[in-house]
């Protein structure tokens, strides 16, 4: 996008954004003019994310709102990025220079494909419009935080006036279908399967209770949603509490049995867990960042319930000091840790890139094989 500065005269009377979908106009008493008054000097926002070019911006409140460079060259960077072969984004003119020489491994204007369902294949591999976007946008606020010595306090993405709201809705979705696989499934074997829904934050929060009607809990399955805090810095950002998550979850989860159709006889339990492995809680005053105590797990499975780990993969932002400092360290032995909660063949990790609903499914399916194998 484009940010012009209108004047009547020498003074400022409003400033116009300018996108292909839409034009604002901001009049003359808002902030931002008052700013653009005290401080003639070029007035810029983040630019919409184009086919093009990327530009970040450095936002000093009443003081000076400047374009921040990104490249070596230019301002601006290309919106291309070069998937490594050991894995992981090159971003920018580092990627453009590997355009002619490897072509399969180069991805551009995938701004255009946010919100289609179909994957984008880089070098074989596929990946969503919006994990792409996303490192892209990692690598922005990476360069901003490296070069301004620390990270932003907080972030706009400018997009055009008719997007709606994605779908954070890939988990809600996944959770959707796997409801529906179950159904279908429970059709087909003449078995008998119930599902209880929940998600955890600093709190813990029931979606549906126990149920065996696998369409109602498709339904309340919508409700999956955002965590909003109520503002930045709440409870020092620390919202992903396991110890409260895990302990709430083994207390509502009933003793299982052998899952079969004899007199006296319950259901097998089985655990899904949907997680990044991060712990990010308040213990004793202070903010904890760490991996998940797998104890929770040994806990729950010692009482005969098998636990289906997705793994959504935490991953690395080495340009970032405040991941290198916290997350950094353990980062690596995320993955292991949760392997370690799963029970044995029930461990899947995805990246959001991947099918996060298929992967849900997949380990329905082998859950379900393993408990036919038991009984």
């Amino acid at each position: 996008m484009e940010l012009l500065t209108e004047t009547d005269g020498d003074e400022p009377t409003r400033v116009v954004v300018n996108e292909p979908t839409r034009r604002i106009s901001m009049e003359r008493e808002t902030e931002l003019v008052r700013t653009a008054r005290r401080h003639p000097a070029t007035i810029a926002l983040i630019q919409e994310i184009t086919a093009q070019v990327e530009a970040g911006v450095v936002v000093r409140m009443a003081v000076l709102y400047e374009v921040l460079g990104l490249g070596n060259r230019a301002m601006q960077i290309p919106s291309v990025l070069y998937l490594r072969p050991e894995g992981g984004f090159l971003v920018g003119e580092a990627a453009e220079a590997r355009s002619a020489a490897e072509p399969d491994r180069i991805v551009r204007e995938f701004k255009r494909r946010i919100g289609d369902p179909v994957p984008i294949l880089v070098a074989g591999s596929p990946f969503s419009a919006e994990v792409l976007t996303a490192r892209l946008l990692s690598y922005v606020v990476g360069v901003a935080a490296e070069r301004q010595g620390g990270p932003p306090d907080s972030i706009t993405v400018a997009h055009p006036a008719n997007w709606g709201s994605y779908k954070m809705d890939l988990l809600r979705q996944a959770t959707q279908n796997l409801m529906a696989t179950a159904q279908a499934a429970a059709n087909s074997t003449n078995a008998h399967y119930r599902a209880a829904i929940y998600t955890f934050n600093i709190g813990f929060n029931t979606i549906t209770s126990l149920t065996s009607s696998l369409s109602a809990a498709q339904s309340q399955a919508s409700n999956i949603d955002v965590y909003e805090v109520p503002y930045q810095n709440w409870s020092n950002d620390a919202i992903t509490n396991y110890t409260n998550a895990m302990n709430r979850i083994n207390s509502v989860m009933p003793n299982p049995g052998s899952g079969t159709n004899q007199a006296g006889d319950s259901p097998q339990e089985v655990m899904f867990f949907v997680t990044d492995g991060v712990e990010d809680q308040m213990t004793g005053g202070s903010r904890v960042q760490s991996l998940m105590d797998p104890s929770y797990c040994t806990t729950i499975k010692n009482r005969g319930i098998r636990i289906a780990v997705l793994y959504t993969t935490y991953l690395p932002l080495p340009t970032n000091a405040w991941y290198n400092r916290y997350i950094g360290p353990f980062q690596p032995n995320i993955g292991p840790t949760l392997q370690s909660c799963a029970s044995p063949g029930l461990y899947f990790q995805v990246s959001t890139d991947q099918d996060i609903s298929a992967a849900m499914v997949a380990l329905f399916n082998k859950a379900v094989a393993t408990a036919h194998l038991t009984r």
